[in-house]
């Protein structure tokens, strides 16, 4: 989930934010993904709060509304009520300091530019406004802004749905936010104002984009270095175009493994998840040297057929038409991603971009890593696969799916019944939703595997697959492999499997999926890798 904090600070007294805020919040729950993002507002924030509110909600998106003073700062409150004007300088020393959390900062204040092109330089997007700009058309921004966010667009079309939304609220009469009269106010709005397609400059946001982002060449590059770096880009698109696009391509290096069997229980559990049968099984894995007393283990999956999907009147439509799917062996995780390994593989070489080292919300060793987009789980897989001379990947959807069923046809595989003794989920009570824990996720391991000897398939996190969104499974690959863009797929979500600790149980069932986009970062959102297995083996 995606943490909007916003930070609201008036001395001047001539400002409604609460309204503001409200109308803000409205837009935000009442789109589509609405439920994908929390809204927290603090009012009155004074500059010693700043520090500790971005500590404790640790926010993604950094929403400040009030005054700008240009060179001189952005206004908060002094401990005594009046203005404190916070230096570009401290600014962006804060928000270097919450870098790897925050992702975009929305200065809806006047001239606040000069804090944008400060802040930027550690935050990938920053809006502000290059001078005075009227009330309602900063409200209107950023409607259309969390509008389009809310529908799952990027920061940058965003951005254009929030300066469209100017063109569209702003081009006849319209009432300012003020309390204070009109002409006291920053811009007096004018009646019967004639629409125009075109923003007045006094009215427009600009986005600045960290340089990183940016792909204009640097000048002061020579055109042989710049030729070099474009070389590796390429090449790292490459390493993405190879991944997602040759499915057949694979290291036909042997492996260097021993597989080592290991034993556990299996049970299934009746319509109120009572325990009716117990059985004990086993499987292979091995373990890989991640170095640091750190290792990763992987378990063989025998390939098979299975029906992949929920047939007429289970799940929902984007889970059918059922299909029949042959899936090749492979060795899966038996956990999601820990925090340990995470940190290992992210110390190695990069290969494509870099990973932070420490990016979940909840802390621990054995925990899930979370709050890593789509890109950052292939780069991680990259670098394994590149240090360790085998193939290391994202799951198919179907491998996933195969994988968690485990030979059941049951939502779950531990029946038609999901408790919270089962699986990190939430308890569903009937029609009443409840939390029986802290709502958070738990160490790996410590709920009973599926027959293949895999762990955590329902709840936990939610797991990415390599596969682009498609709205349902019509002319869905049968033989195993990731569906990628054609038929209608949008290349720039992907799929999620397994549910996590925040959802309930129906959301956790074998057959669920769900499409986000690539770059999201939640903390119920990690992976598992997959090892493709040379031909023959």
């Amino acid at each position: 989930m995606k943490k909007i904090l916003i930070l609201a600070s008036n001395p001047r007294k001539d400002l409604n934010l609460d309204k503001e805020i409200r109308d803000l919040k409205r837009v935000i729950e009442s789109s589509r993904q609405g439920e994908d993002f929390t809204v927290v507002d603090e009012l009155a924030v004074r500059v010693g709060d700043l520090q500790e509110l971005m500590l404790k909600h640790r926010p993604q998106i950094v929403h400040f509304c009030g005054h700008g003073g240009g060179e001189q700062g952005l206004v908060f409150e002094s401990d005594v009520g009046k203005e404190h004007l916070v230096r570009t300088e401290a600014l962006a020393n804060l928000f270097d300091l919450v870098s790897s959390n925050v992702e975009c900062v929305l200065l809806n204040a006047c001239y606040s530019e000069e804090q944008a092109n400060a802040i930027v330089t550690h935050i990938n997007y920053v809006i502000g406004m290059n001078q005075e700009i009227r009330d309602d058309a900063a409200i209107a921004f950023a409607k259309g802004f969390y509008r389009a966010l809310g529908y799952a667009l990027q920061i940058e079309e965003a951005f254009k749905y929030g300066c469209n939304a100017i063109q569209l609220e702003i081009s006849g009469s319209s009432v300012v936010r003020s309390t204070s009269s009109d002409v006291a106010r920053k811009l007096e709005a004018i009646d019967n104002v004639v629409a125009t397609t075109a923003i007045p400059e006094h009215l427009k946001p600009i986005l600045k984009k960290k340089p990183t982002l940016t792909s204009t060449p640097n000048p002061t590059l020579s055109q042989e270095m710049q030729r070099a770096i474009h070389l590796d880009i390429n090449k790292s698109l490459e390493v993405n175009k190879s991944l997602e696009e040759d499915w057949g391509k694979q290291i036909n290096k042997p492996l260097d493994i021993k597989l080592q069997r290991f034993e556990f229980d299996v049970i299934t559990v009746d319509k109120k998840g009572n325990e009716n049968s117990r059985t004990r099984k086993s499987a292979e894995s091995f373990a890989r040297d991640l170095g640091n007393g750190v290792s990763l283990d992987m378990v063989m999956i025998a390939g098979g057929t299975f029906q992949m999907g929920s047939p007429a009147g289970e799940g929902d439509d984007d889970e059918r038409p059922q299909h029949s799917v042959t899936v090749p062996s492979f060795l899966m995780g038996k956990y999601a991603i820990t925090q340990a390994q995470w940190r290992t593989v992210a110390a190695l070489p990069q290969v494509a971009i870099s990973l932070d080292r420490d990016p979940s919300q909840f802390k621990g060793d054995s925990r899930p890593v979370e709050q890593v987009s789509w890109d950052e789980a292939v780069e991680f897989c990259q670098r394994l696969s590149q240090v360790s001379g085998h193939p290391y990947r994202l799951p198919s959807e179907a491998e996933w799916e195969y994988a968690c069923r485990a030979g059941t046809t049951t939502p779950y595989y531990f029946g038609e019944t999901l408790t919270p003794k089962l699986a990190r989920c939430k308890a569903n009570l009937g029609i009443a939703l409840v939390t029986l824990f802290s709502g958070e996720t738990t160490a790996v391991g410590r709920y009973l595997p599926n027959a293949f000897g895999l762990y955590d398939m329902h709840g936990q996190v939610w797991e990415w697959c390599a596969d682009c969104g498609h709205e349902n499974y019509a002319n869905a690959p049968t033989d195993g492999r990731a569906w990628l863009a054609e038929n209608a797929g949008n290349m720039s979500n992907r799929v999620v499997r397994g549910g996590s600790w925040f959802n309930n149980p129906t959301v956790c069932r074998s057959a669920n999926r769900l499409n986000i986009s690539l770059s999201k970062r939640f903390f119920y959102l990690g992976f598992r890798v997959v090892h493709t297995l040379p031909p023959g083996q």
